[in-house]
């Protein structure tokens, strides 16, 4: 039987760290996790939480990265199930940005074509990502992040005009690395989403008044009532 979210936290609070180790096949990281856990002064039960982000995001242990997140844990203030909890997904958000991050600094176009698509790239379409990147003077890392995030917006298509427009606005705003250009992405991304909600409110607000202007005309209002009435929907906005 599955176990559900909250019986597999139960578990993670209850475990020794051997016994999690154990779990995950991580046995061999006992002696430097059982240092870092008494190094950090966290709580047995926090640190297994800690852990099981960090694999959730990588698959796998860094001695290093863990020690300084045990550290910065240790510095903050997590007095809840929930603070623990929240900090976690914070962690694999985090870490699987940093990873993201360092595969786009480094990942060649062709290589990120085909990790896309799953097939080798026309030589054509490498080809035309090569001028723009040129024609933009745009270095590795930025295209590569120009490329997988167009990539995401177009259906995984390789459309021509949207990513010269993209290279066009990220050259005027000066962006020179893979960190820069994947925050822009994110706020623009943000503010997208906050003028579709925007725009999507105002079509049901003018639904709405459309709705009570047919209603007073059903209603048998004469032009001078019906323009007072129009005008008071609109005095409102």
């Amino acid at each position: 039987m599955v176990k559900s979210k909250q019986a597999k936290r139960e578990d993670l609070m209850e475990m020794t760290l051997e016994e999690y180790l154990t779990k995950i096949k991580g046995e061999y990281y006992l002696k430097d996790m059982t240092s870092i856990l008494e190094e950090s002064k966290l709580e047995p039960w926090v640190f297994n939480f800690l852990l099981e982000a960090y694999n959730k995001a990588h698959g796998e242990f860094h001695v290093g990265r863990i020690r300084r997140i045990a550290n910065t844990w240790a510095s903050i203030k997590l007095d809840t199930l929930e603070d623990v909890i929240q900090e976690g997904e914070r962690l694999i958000r985090e870490e699987r940005e940093l990873l993201l991050k360092l595969y786009l600094e480094e990942v060649t176009l062709e290589d990120l074509l085909k990790g896309i698509s799953g097939v080798t790239p026309d030589e054509e379409e490498v080809q035309m990502l090569r001028d723009i990147q040129e024609s933009y003077k745009l270095n590795d890392g930025v295209m590569n992040v120009l490329v997988y995030y167009s990539m995401l917006k177009t259906d995984m298509k390789l459309v021509k005009n949207y990513i010269t427009k993209i290279a066009s606005h990220w050259k005027r705003k000066g962006i020179s690395d893979v960190e820069g250009a994947i925050a822009l992405t994110k706020q623009e991304y943000k503010s997208y989403k906050g003028w579709k909600q925007k725009s999507e409110n105002i079509q049901s607000i003018e639904r709405e008044r459309m709705k009570a202007i047919q209603s007073a005309i059903n209603a048998g209002l004469d032009d001078e009532k019906l323009g007072e009435f129009v005008r008071s929907l609109f005095s409102d906005s």
